[in-house]
């Protein structure tokens, strides 16, 4: 298929709107999935129906206040945006949705939450999407025919997922926190965590760099998430919290200060994000290496006791990136794993 607009490493790091609806339906589906971000369209959902991949394609309209206008759906060409990538990806979608934080005007419209456009609109309004579509493909340069315009495809969806980043952010925590009560994990996971983490690994796919022209394949492996990362993540995050936040003060009370103690103690949540995230190389490698050199350290000095290990290995061992309280944390935790 051909990519009809490529977005890449060079967009800045953020987190924004359509990355959070796209998290949203990944967290909240049912049966598994594969989000693809931004190749086809803002995103795209690929799901195996009877053994058949079927592809559904959105794009994000978003309105900072008031219902959403059909004339702003035509002015912003979404129409034909929509038909133009579903062209280049040989008219294979199942459905061609447009996603929004609030319903669309109109009197057959505006309390429906879902629903085909063409079966809702006036002869006159679905004229003047097809004279969309065919404007827009001719801008474009690319060959239209109307009888390759499957109307039943297009869809309209109003998303409840609110529209400032802090609500929206808080509404996919409180998703993640759902999802651990249905499926009995840890209740001492932190769903906070696992949504920072997941977050991060959106962002990651999402300014992986793909070619102008691209198989479904190619798509999915390098701007798709599949439901799977969320499995890999809890059960990451449980791993994690190998150690509490009491049992580890208790072990430090027997060769740290109060003062120090309170320093360790502050590293705690910092350890618990990191060691959950399957995307900070950095960190991972650090751990890696610190736990192999805590053991060669170990056999080195077998007359010493656990505590008195510890105590003098970080006085020995340093580090340009992570304090000696994280450390400390870091091998705690290790011994309790």
């Amino acid at each position: 298929m051909k990519v009809r607009e490529r977005v890449g490493a060079d967009i800045p790091n953020r987190f924004d709107y359509q990355l959070a609806l796209s998290m949203l339906y990944l967290i909240d589906s049912k049966e598994p999935i594969t989000v693809i971000i931004e190749t086809l369209e803002d995103f795209a959902i690929v799901k195996n129906i009877n053994n058949k991949e079927i592809v559904d394609i959105y794009q994000v309209k978003t309105v900072g206040a008031g219902l959403i206008s059909k004339s702003t759906l035509l002015s912003e060409n979404v129409y034909g945006k929509l038909y133009l990538t579903d062209s280049f990806f040989s008219n294979n979608a199942n459905t061609l949705n447009i996603i929004s934080n609030n319903n669309l005007k109109g009197a057959a419209t505006e309390r429906l939450d879902k629903f085909k456009i063409f079966d809702k609109f006036s002869q006159k309004e679905k004229n003047q999407i097809y004279e969309n579509i065919e404007k827009y493909f001719n801008d474009n340069k690319i060959f239209y025919n109307k009888k390759d315009i499957n109307s039943g495809k297009l869809v309209f969806v109003k998303t409840s997922l609110p529209l400032k980043d802090t609500l929206f952010e808080k509404m996919l925590i409180g998703s993640v926190n759902e999802l651990l009560n249905e499926n009995r994990y840890d209740q001492s996971i932190n769903p906070a965590v696992v949504f920072k983490t997941l977050k991060d690994y959106f962002i990651k796919v999402r300014n992986a760099n793909i070619e102008e022209e691209i198989t479904l394949e190619e798509a999915k492996a390098k701007r798709g998430i599949n439901s799977n990362i969320l499995n890999i993540l809890l059960q990451n995050a449980k791993q994690a919290q190998t150690i509490s936040k009491t049992e580890l003060v208790s072990f430090c009370s027997q060769f740290l200060k109060a003062d120090e103690i309170l320093k360790v103690k502050n590293e705690y949540s910092n350890f618990i994000a990191k060691n959950s995230d399957i995307c900070d190389n950095i960190f991972i490698q650090f751990k890696n290496k610190l736990e192999n050199d805590f053991g060669n350290f170990i056999k080195q000095n077998e007359n010493l006791n656990t505590v008195d290990a510890i105590n003098l290995f970080v006085s020995q061992y340093s580090n340009s990136i992570y304090s000696k309280e994280f450390i400390i944390v870091c091998l705690v935790a290790q011994i309790y794993s």
